[in-house]
């Protein structure tokens, strides 16, 4: 008979038959967010580690865009050269927080992120180019991973977005 199994939680047997279970989590492992799992000899012992871990640390407190970017900023004046700093302030004040800047991050969606490829101009009023918007999903993505890592946020709005990077107006 096999054990019973729930949402993020492994039932093994043992060799010895005894059951053991298993919660898979991510956290953050030198400075790096990664799967990881811890064993537990009783099924509660495991809900009651996966129910701490799921809301330990994680903000409770909404966080607009703007408030966000001006966290992540200080980290990446330390880590960016200076023409990538500069590349990066440019796209976010000319495009990401104008766009985004009043929304609360948990509440991104993907259709938000095509809505702005649909609506975004350039500099001199065309509509953006593939390789500008690959950018500047680029940009959007590292600063809310970023903001998973920190605890800011519980997972990255945009994460699944498959072809997000891609401009809708062109074919």
């Amino acid at each position: 008979m096999k054990p019973e199994t729930q949402r993020g939680i492994e039932a093994r047997t043992l060799a010895d038959g005894t059951v053991a279970y298993r919660v898979h989590y991510r956290a953050v492992v030198a400075g790096v967010r990664k799967k990881v799992s811890r064993q537990f000899g009783a099924l509660q012992e495991a809900l009651d580690f996966r129910e701490r871990f799921q809301t330990a640390d994680v903000s409770k407190r909404p966080i607009r865009f703007r408030e966000l970017v001006s966290r992540w900023l200080p980290v990446a004046e330390r880590n960016h050269k200076a023409e990538t700093l500069r590349v990066e302030r440019s796209e976010l004040d000319f495009y990401l927080l104008p766009a985004f800047g009043s929304q609360y991050v948990d509440k991104l969606t993907p259709s938000d992120w095509t809505n702005f490829l649909l609506n975004a101009r350039g500099r001199k009023g065309q509509p953006i180019s593939d390789k500008t918007a690959q950018n500047l999903f680029g940009l959007l993505h590292t600063i809310l991973e970023w903001a998973v890592v920190q605890r800011l946020i519980a997972d990255n709005p945009l994460a699944k977005s498959r072809g997000a990077r891609h401009n809708p107006l062109r074919p």
